[in-house]
C-alpha cells in the first residue's frame, strides 16, 4: 500500500469519527431538555394576594370600625398560611371576632400586635377572610388611625396591606353655671330582648337573646363584666350574628359572665348577641342580665326577657266563652270602609250553637266592606314557623252595591277562607298605608253550581310583586292587594248554612291546602316565601260568616 493510500484511509477514519462525536453530542443535548423543564422555577406554586379593608372610613371617636382582611390564592395549587398578624395603631384596640369571618378564634394580643396563629389553607383560586373589630380612642380631637397587616407563608408572602380611618373628635359640651343640671355622671342602662317570644314545650327549641349597653351620662368609664343568669333548662350555644362581642362567656349553664375592658363613652353603645337552645316545660321563663362597670353607674335591678313555653298546641279558639268573647283576637282597622262592629261575637253562631266569631261586611248603613281579616296577635304568634292551621267556617250570603244602594244575595258571598304566615304593623285606624303581609287562602263559588274553587294568594311586597304593584308601591302590603299564586276546581258545590273544614300547613316554602279533610292543594313558593308568621280570618263581600273551632299546631 503506498503512503499516500494510508494517508486517505486514516484521514477518513477521522471524518467518521468525528462525526460520530457530534451526533452523541446532540443525542445528550435532546435528552437533557426535559431536565430543564422540571427545574424549580416551573413547578406549579401558589399566587397569594393580600387586602384590607376598614369600614366605615369615617368615624366618631370611640366608635367601632370593621375590617375585611382577604388572603386570596390564584397559584394552581393550594397554599399554607402560618400566621395573620396585625399591628394595631395606638389609638386602636382589639374588640372581638365577627360571626362571618372564616376565622372566628379571637387573636393573640400583645401590646398592640394582633397574631392569628395557623396553619391556614387557601385553597387554589379560593380565598380566606377574617373580620374583625377594634375600637378608636375617646378624643375630642380629631386624628388619623392607621393599621397593617401581613401573614407569614412557606412561599413568597405578599406585601403587607394597610387601613386607614379617619376619626372626628368628640364634640365638647359647654356648661353655663346655671345649666348644671343638664349633666350627669355616666351610668349604664341595660336592655334585653329574646326571639322568638313562644316556643313548644319539652323540645329543643333555639332562641336568641340581645343585650344592649348604652352610656346614658356625659363621662366615661368601663364595663368590666356582663352576666347573665339563664333559666333552668336553657343552654349556650353560641354566639350569633350583628354581636359586637364575639368571644364566648364563661359557662354554658346557669349564670354565663362575659368579662372584658370595654370603653364606654357618653353615648357609647354595646350590643351582645347569642344563640340559646332551651328545652323547658310549660309556662313563663324569664332570664336576667347584670353588669359590672368601673367609673360607671350600674341599674340596681337586673334587665329581663321573658319567653313562654306552650304544650304541643300553639292556639286553641272554640268561641264558647262569654266573658272572653273575642278578646283575643284584633281587627285589621287601616281601611276606611271597615267598622269596629263588623267583627263580633255572636253565642250562637258557631258549631252546635256555642259562640263563634262572625263578620258582616254591611251594618245598615252606606259603608260596605269588600275586605275584612281578623288576626291573631298573641305573644310570639308573629314568629310562629311550620304549623298547621284549621277552622271550621260557615257563609249565610252576601251583598251587591250598585248606584248606592246595598242588596242581600242570600245565595251569594265571595271568597272567604284563613291568612296564614301572617305579619301586621299598626299605622292607626285611618291610615290606609297600613300593611299586613303573608298568604290568604280562601275558598268560593256559587251554591247553585256544581263547582267550586280554592284560591292560594300572597301578599305582595317590595321585592316580590307583580304587574302595576310594582309601579305604584303605594299598593305595597295593601290587605286588599293580593297576588293570586294557584287556583284549582272543585267538583262540588259550595252550599250556604253549612259547615266547611278549612285546614293549611306550611313547613318551610311549602303549602298545603285542605277542605273538608281532602288535599286539594300541594304548593312550594319558590320565589320569595313568607317563612313565618300568625293566623287570621279573612272574608270578603261576605254580608254574614262565622268561624269557629280554631286550632294551631306545630309540625316537626
Amino acid at each position: 500500500m503506498t503512503e499516500c493510500a494510508k494517508d486517505s484511509r486514516q484521514w477518513l477514519a477521522w471524518i467518521a469519527l468525528s462525526i460520530l462525536l457530534l451526533a452523541s453530542l446532540l443525542l445528550l443535548s435532546s435528552s437533557l431538555a426535559p431536565i430543564h423543564a422540571l427545574a424549580p422555577e416551573d413547578v406549579a406554586q401558589a399566587d397569594l394576594a393580600l387586602e384590607k379593608v376598614a369600614s366605615p372610613l369615617e368615624v366618631t371617636a370611640g366608635g367601632l370600625v370593621t375590617y375585611t382582611v382577604t388572603v386570596s390564592n390564584s397559584g394552581a395549587v393550594s397554599a399554607t398560611v402560618e400566621a395573620i398578624t396585625d399591628t394595631l395603631d395606638a389609638s386602636l384596640s382589639f374588640a372581638g371576632m365577627l360571626a362571618a369571618s372564616d376565622v372566628v378564634t379571637p387573636p393573640q394580643v400583645a401590646d398592640d400586635t394582633l397574631t392569628w396563629t395557623g396553619p391556614f389553607t387557601v385553597p387554589s383560586g379560593s380565598e380566606l377572610t377574617l373580620l374583625y373589630q377594634v375600637r378608636t380612642a375617646g378624643s375630642f380631637d380629631a386624628y388619623q388611625a392607621c393599621n397593617g397587616v401581613a401573614i407569614g407563608t412557606e412561599g413568597p408572602a405578599p406585601a403587607p396591606a394597610e387601613a386607614c380611618v379617619d376619626v372626628a373628635g368628640k364634640t365638647h359640651t359647654l356648661y353655663m353655671p346655671l345649666a348644671y343640671h343638664d349633666f350627669a355622671y355616666g351610668w349604664l342602662s341595660v336592655t334585653k330582648s329574646v326571639s322568638p317570644q313562644l316556643v313548644e314545650a319539652n323540645i329543643d327549641a333555639e332562641l336568641v337573646y340581645t343585650v344592649t349597653v348604652v352610656n346614658e351620662g356625659d363621662t366615661a368609664g368601663t364595663l368590666q363584666t356582663i352576666s347573665d343568669t339563664l333559666p333552668a333548662g336553657v343552654t349556650f350555644a353560641g354566639m350569633a350574628a350583628g354581636s359586637e362581642v364575639a368571644v364566648n362567656p364563661a359557662g354554658t349553664t346557669g349564670t354565663i359572665v362575659w368579662s372584658g375592658n370595654w370603653p364606654m363613652s357618653p353615648g357609647e353603645r354595646l350590643d351582645v348577641v347569642y344563640r340559646v337552645v332551651a328545652n323547658v316545660p310549660v309556662g313563663e321563663h324569664t332570664n336576667q342580665v347584670a353588669v359590672a362597670a368601673s367609673q360607671l353607674g350600674v341599674p340596681l335591678q337586673p334587665a329581663g326577657a321573658t319567653f313562654v313555653a306552650e304544650p304541643g298546641i300553639l292556639l286553641e279558639e272554640n268561641f264558647d266563652d262569654p266573658s272572653a268573647r273575642l278578646s283575643r283576637w284584633t281587627r285589621f282597622m287601616n281601611y276606611w270602609r271597615l267598622e269596629e262592629d263588623q267583627w263580633r261575637w255572636e253565642a250562637s253562631d258557631g258549631v252546635g250553637s256555642s259562640g263563634a266569631a262572625t263578620q258582616d261586611c254591611w251594618l245598615g248603613g252606606k259603608k260596605v266592606a269588600e275586605d275584612a281579616l281578623l288576626m291573631y296577635l298573641g305573644p310570639g304568634a308573629e314568629q310562629w314557623t311550620d304549623y298547621r292551621v284549621e277552622t271550621k267556617m260557615l257563609l249565610r250570603g252576601g251583598v251587591n252595591e250598585k248606584d248606592g244602594e246595598v242588596k242581600i244575595i242570600e245565595n251569594g258571598g265571595y271568597p272567604v277562607g284563613l291568612w296564614v304566615r301572617g305579619q301586621y304593623k299598626d299605622v292607626g285606624k285611618e291610615d290606609t298605608a297600613g300593611w299586613v303581609t303573608g298568604y290568604y287562602v280562601i275558598v268560593g263559588g256559587k251554591p247553585t253550581e256544581d263547582t267550586m274553587f280554592v284560591r292560594l294568594s300572597q301578599l305582595q311586597t317590595l321585592t316580590d310583586c307583580w304587574d302595576l304593584a310594582c309601579v305604584n308601591t303605594q299598593n305595597l302590603y295593601d290587605f286588599n292587594n293580593p297576588h293570586g299564586l294557584r287556583q284549582v276546581e272543585l267538583n262540588k258545590s259550595f252550599k250556604r248554612y253549612t259547615w266547611y273544614t278549612l285546614a293549611v300547613e306550611v313547613r318551610g316554602n311549602n303549602i298545603k291546602i285542605y277542605f273538608d279533610n281532602e288535599l286539594v292543594m300541594d304548593y312550594t313558593d319558590e320565589k320569595e316565601p313568607f317563612l313565618e308568621g300568625t293566623i287570621g280570618f279573612k272574608t270578603y263581600k261576605s254580608k254574614t260568616v262565622s268561624f269557629d273551632d280554631v286550632i294551631v299546631t306545630p309540625l316537626r
